[in-house]
């Protein structure tokens, strides 16, 4: 390192950076071009940042809003140890037939990710609908 840098490493070293109020994972649940199918674990993503989930929200491309039917899904925390995957919502997330976004997906209580757990999101109801990404936002702890 020149002189410089080695100034500006010891300047920098003990610097604590502070992270956003809140941070978004997407997942993509569909391939692109299909339809949206039914299905457990469509989507997994690790948690790098330790939080709390405060949303949840899906949506699709609005050039093919689902019209066959609506398209719900639910979000899972899994147990590294078992496997088993547990709801962290009080009700899936739902697009209604003509629409692109969801409602519902509400978050039930105080859900808490550590760094490592792992997410799953299952479509417990798939449609004619393409191009399904699914939203969660935490806030770092």
């Amino acid at each position: 390192l020149s002189q410089e840098q080695w100034s500006l490493f010891k300047m920098t070293r003990n610097v604590v950076l502070e992270l956003p109020d809140d941070y978004l994972i997407q997942v993509a649940l569909s391939g692109n071009g299909s339809a949206i199918a039914a299905g457990t674990k469509k989507g997994v993503c690790p948690i790098v940042v330790a939080g709390t989930i405060i949303a949840f929200q899906i949506d699709c491309d609005p050039a093919n809003e689902p019209s066959a039917a609506v398209v719900q899904v639910d979000l899972n925390k899994i147990d590294r140890s078992t496997g088993t995957a547990t709801s962290v919502l009080s009700s899936v997330a739902s697009i209604a037939t003509g629409a692109n976004v969801s409602t519902g997906g509400a978050i039930n209580g105080t859900q808490t990710v550590s760094a490592g757990d792992m997410l799953t999101f299952d479509i417990d109801q798939g449609s004619d609908g393409k191009e399904l990404i699914a939203t969660v936002t935490i806030r770092p702890s």
